[in-house]
């Protein structure tokens, strides 16, 4: 009985084994089957999307490659659009008139020899003339007047070579009263001929020919090759001479208005007004006149400007930036200054003037008066003033007339035109500008000044004593920037491992940076990775990529057509050497203070002429390396040194960088700023 129980306990008992329905069991193995199946199905796709994935990466990495590839053949393009620019602007002046080409044959013949071959290329020009116009040129009579005509020109070219500029000059005097005309074009042209020889007797032949004929179309190019070397009062009574005609386009106008400004302020000097006797009342008020303001622009002017601002507003000085009208803003309807915020501060644009900024007689009085109804309306106390154009003497005497104290800011001493040298320094044209000058420094209540080099010549030609020198400060950006910046602007460039040898200058006609290409070969074949950068832009780059390709290094130089200003910490610790070639210092008391500081500021090791403005930063052996000017194996020896040796490219950057630093950071320069709205400092020589 007992035993009968207990099996049937263990019948009912919850830990005995269920029966398993035939249905689930088939149904629970179908799933697992079909599980197997989606796992092996998975790893195939998953194994296929890792090939997929590797396959998009490649073309990627392929767009990639493409897309900058077509940046660096934009980049070709554009240079080849400027270099065909370049050529269509010369093949336009190769299409110029038979007279004109006779001007061009005549000025362009410099040497005796060249003189001595003038004949037959008239002859040949002549010849070339009369095939061109044929039965469709001019009456028969104008043919003949006009051969007469190049006929006494080409005998008083022959008489110049042969006889001297006196003889020529004689022998059109002796020619018949009855071809007055013909005499006045043979005289204009010995005076172009004998332009660059004997300038002072170029324009008493000029004159002697407006005499005979006022409206001998070649006086116009008299005047302006007369002003171009120097001289005023001599185009200025040419204008006075000649046909009014002849100088009438707007281009013509503004020059003309130009040459009696510099003849006006030789005769009869511009001073400044009587100062006010009150003074503006009130808190300080900072005006900053200045040419240029915008940071966009990234030059020494705009980041001067920037840097007076930033001293003033930290001092809690209400400043305002004061800016002429410009291409890149909006005219204003009824022509009265228009506000502007500039950066953070506020900028009065001034409205356009009438006359030309070079026309400085009527510049200054125009806007000086304008001027002056701006800083009465914003009761401005201190007018700080950027040298360098009209625009600050404008600002000085406005200032003056309501009683404001003045600063005059002088970064370099002017140069006065296109030439340098002590025969320049000796033209009127120069003397003109030297005074207008001195007048401008004579009507400041204090004067800085932004390079020793610069204070130095100021001293030496008594225009200012006791100078303060006020270095400026550099954009607190401005440091060695990361390496994967610089390697963003090497791809953008199309640049792979070349070491370049950088030059952050204007790009202009100077000698010196067509030095630095003569010596690209002896640097290539010391160091085949070697290769000019122009970080820069000017008139000169079309001169210096024919010097390139006649040395056969064209491939080695490199004039980016978009550099971009705010990136020049990556632009310039790209430079594996900086150098300064320019020979301009030759000319005394020019300063490229700022490209070398900055240059300084990244650390690169710097190679610059051994002139005034570069002796105020380069230590010899220490934060740089000196060359002579025009020393093409020095300047190549120099660069071949520092690419060769990282160890002393290395000290050299560091011992120039410290330098920079310890004389341009913030904390030494804004107090220095700040104590000029205090008190005097240097003043203008009596």
């Amino acid at each position: 009985m007992t035993g009968g129980r207990n099996d049937a306990s263990r019948a009912a008992s919850p830990n005995s084994a269920p029966k398993v329905n035939p249905d689930i069991a088939e149904e629970a193995a179908r799933l697992r089957a079909e599980n197997a199946e989606l796992t092996r199905r998975l790893s195939r796709l998953e194994a296929r999307a890792d090939g997929l994935e590797g396959q998009l990466g490649q073309a990627l990495h392929a767009i990639e490659d493409q897309r900058q590839s077509r940046r660096a053949l934009d980049r070709e393009i554009v240079e080849m659009r400027s270099l065909l620019a370049e050529a269509e602007r010369q093949l336009g002046n190769v299409r110029q008139t038979f007279i004109y080409r006779i001007g061009e044959a005549i000025v362009s013949a410099r040497t005796w020899k060249g003189l001595r071959s003038l004949p037959r290329r008239l002859i040949a020009l002549r010849r070339a003339y009369r095939e061109k116009r044929g039965n469709a040129g001019p009456s028969v009579e104008n043919r003949q007047r006009v051969s007469q005509r190049l006929r006494y020109v080409e005998e008083a070219v022959n008489v110049l070579s042969n006889h001297g500029l006196d003889a020529a000059g004689a022998h059109v005097r002796g020619m018949p009263e009855r071809h007055a005309e013909e005499k006045a074009r043979a005289l204009v042209e010995l005076a172009l001929a004998g332009l660059a020889d004997h300038p002072g007797r170029a324009g008493g032949l000029g004159l002697e020919a407006a005499g005979l004929n006022p409206r001998e179309p070649r006086l116009r190019a008299l005047v302006m090759a007369l002003f171009d070397h120097g001289q005023v009062m001599a185009p200025a009574d040419l204008l006075a001479k000649m046909d009014g005609g002849l100088m009438s386009s707007p281009a013509d106008l503004a020059r003309r208005d130009v040459i009696l400004a510099h003849r006006s302020q030789l005769v009869a000097p511009m001073a400044p007004p009587p100062r006010a006797a009150d003074r503006p009342g009130g808190r300080p008020r900072l005006a900053v006149v200045t040419p240029r303001a915008s940071p966009q622009h990234g030059d020494a002017v705009a980041l001067r400007a920037q840097a007076v601002l930033r001293a003033a507003d930290d001092a809690g000085i209400e400043a305002f930036l004061v800016t002429p009208p410009g291409y890149q803003y909006p005219a204003n309807g009824n022509g009265s200054p228009v506000l502007e915020t500039v950066g953070t501060a506020t900028a009065v644009r001034l409205a356009p003037s009438d006359a030309s900024l070079e026309a400085f007689d009527a510049f200054v009085s125009e806007t000086s008066g304008n001027l002056a109804r701006v800083f009465a309306r914003r009761h401005i106390t201190h007018v700080h003033a950027m040298a360098g154009t009209p625009l600050a003497t404008a600002a000085l005497w406005a200032a003056r007339a309501k009683g404001a104290k003045t600063t005059l800011d002088v970064a370099a001493a002017p140069a006065f035109g296109d030439r340098t040298g002590p025969s320049w320094e000796a033209s009127e044209r120069f003397c003109s500008g030297l005074s207008l000058f001195a007048e401008t420094l004579g009507a400041a209540d204090q004067v800085i000044v932004r390079s020793k080099a610069v204070a130095d010549e100021l001293v030496e030609r008594r225009l200012i004593d006791h100078p303060m020198i006020i270095e400026d400060a550099l954009p607190d950006d401005l440091a060695l920037a990361p390496a994967e910046s610089v390697n963003e602007v090497r791809h953008e460039l199309g640049l792979s491992d070349q070491r370049l040898i950088g030059v952050f200058e204007a790009i202009d006609d100077d000698e010196g940076l067509a030095d630095l290409v003569r010596a690209l070969p002896a640097i290539h074949k010391a160091e085949p990775r070697a290769a000019v950068f122009f970080c820069g832009a000017g008139k000169g780059s079309a001169n210096l990529v024919r010097l390139a390709a006649r040395l056969g290094v064209a491939d080695h130089v490199f004039i980016p057509t978009g550099f971009v200003r705010g990136r020049t910490a990556d632009y310039l610790s790209a430079f594996s050497v900086a150098a300064f070639p320019k020979r301009r210092a030759l000319s005394r008391g020019l300063s490229a203070a700022f490209e070398l500081q900055a240059v300084l500021a990244v650390g690169a090791p710097v190679v610059a002429t051994d002139t005034t403005w570069a002796r105020d930063w380069i230590n010899p052996g220490i934060t740089g390396l000196a060359v002579e000017p025009a020393d093409v194996d020095g300047l190549a020896e120099a660069i071949v040194r520092v690419l060769g040796d990282a160890d002393l490219a290395g000290a050299l950057g560091h011992a120039g960088r410290v330098l920079v630093l310890s004389r341009t950071r913030r904390a030494v320069i804004d107090p220095r700023i700040l104590a000029t709205l205090d008190g005097p400092s240097g003043r203008a020589a009596a």
